[in-house]
């Protein structure tokens, strides 16, 4: 979907709301929500398939039903990028699942925080024993794993620095074979022509005596001529660079896809290190005032502060768990449009795909 930009008029609030609206669309819409479900149920025993269309299984089998169809470069590039579509995935889902741990943490303190906010507004006092269970929740809070951790932001990186070394060798292929496919350009241009004047005088020579004799056409002449033009197509069907078009046209689309998947390991690095530092940052404001909160008047003052960076954290981790949704949607678009490419046909699911002979499936390529 895309977003309607603001005018230059507009200054930077009206184009954050803009934005902001436009993905509300995006993560209200139909099929986002379906998608989500997907993410959501998917079954552990296979990563891989659980909702990326196509999925692992179907890009193995066209590889393998290919057989040596694409240049061997610009197959381990494709492989390439596939493969790290999955490992994008992967840890995208791990993702989700350190996102819900955060929040069902994030909502036993909040029930605590809410518990002293009503006794406040009440101007109840809470017993000894409700006292000192809510700091026992809250310190078990302050010493609990974040599930933001160092390791995931180092898989993230090295998913990203291996997209980008993919993305470095996409462009020397490009350019390399855009190099190549200018020459023959050149070259099926003008080729054909000078084997065609090459063999015109041997054509004179046998169609001149034949004028000259007043023969009638006969079926052998028409043969003769068939013959010579099937073998002018074969001519300039053999100088054609319909190959090489095809695989420029698929590096191209790995490219595009495997750009969309190093923006999305970017934005997810910097929202992994902001929930990372809130909630250690929550976690070391507890420790800091757990000796102060023992006087249940320095409490309330502190859990009012508390319960602000708390809601704001838990919106946060929501918003977050949508956009972790959000990009392995587009990293399954970017699969299904390099997909299309090197397939030469819309996917439309591999019982559709696979049905057909091994002969027709080569033919697209």
């Amino acid at each position: 979907m895309s977003l309607v930009m603001p005018t230059i008029r507009r200054n930077s609030r009206d184009l954050a709301l803009t934005i902001e609206d436009e993905f509300k669309k995006i993560f209200s819409s139909v099929s986002f929500t379906l998608f989500k479900g997907k993410v959501s149920g998917y079954d552990s025993s296979r990563p891989e398939a659980a909702f990326l269309s196509p999925d692992q299984d179907a890009v193995n089998t066209f590889f393998l039903r290919t057989g040596g169809l694409l240049r061997p470069e610009v197959r381990n590039a494709l492989e390439t990028f596939f493969n790290s579509t999955v490992k994008a995935c992967e840890l995208y889902r791990a993702l989700l699942k350190s996102i819900q741990e955060a929040r069902q943490s994030q909502s036993s303190i909040n029930q605590a925080l809410q518990i002293v906010h009503k006794l406040q507004q009440e101007g109840n006092t809470p017993s000894q024993s409700l006292h000192n269970s809510i700091l026992l929740e809250l310190k078990t809070f302050a010493n609990s794993k974040n599930p933001f951790t160092q390791e995931t932001l180092d898989q993230f990186r090295h998913v990203q620095e291996c997209s980008e070394q993919l993305e470095r060798e996409l462009r020397e292929m490009k350019h390399a074979l855009g190099l190549k496919l200018r020459k023959e350009r050149a070259l099926s241009k003008v080729l054909p022509y000078l084997i065609l004047a090459a063999g015109s005088p041997i054509l004179l020579c046998l169609a001149v005596p034949v004028a000259l004799a007043g023969i009638i056409v006969s079926n052998a002449t028409v043969d003769a001529m068939s013959t010579l033009k099937n073998w002018w197509f074969s001519v300039r069907e053999r100088f054609s660079n319909s190959d090489l078009e095809a695989q420029c046209s698929q590096l191209d689309a790995a490219d595009k896809g495997n750009y969309i998947i190093i923006q999305d390991l970017m934005t997810s690095k910097r929202l992994v290190t902001r929930l990372r530092n809130d909630v250690d940052c929550t976690k070391r404001r507890i420790s800091f005032f757990e000796e102060a909160m023992q006087n249940y008047g320095s409490m309330c003052v502190i859990v009012h502060q508390l319960r602000i960076n708390a809601t704001n954290s838990e919106q946060q981790m929501k918003e977050f768990s949508e956009q972790v949704v959000f990009c392995c949607r587009t990293i399954e678009k970017a699969r299904k449009l390099v997909f299309e490419k090197i397939t030469g046909q819309p996917w439309d699911g591999p019982l559709q795909f696979f049905s057909g002979s091994v002969s027709s499936s080569d033919d697209d390529v």
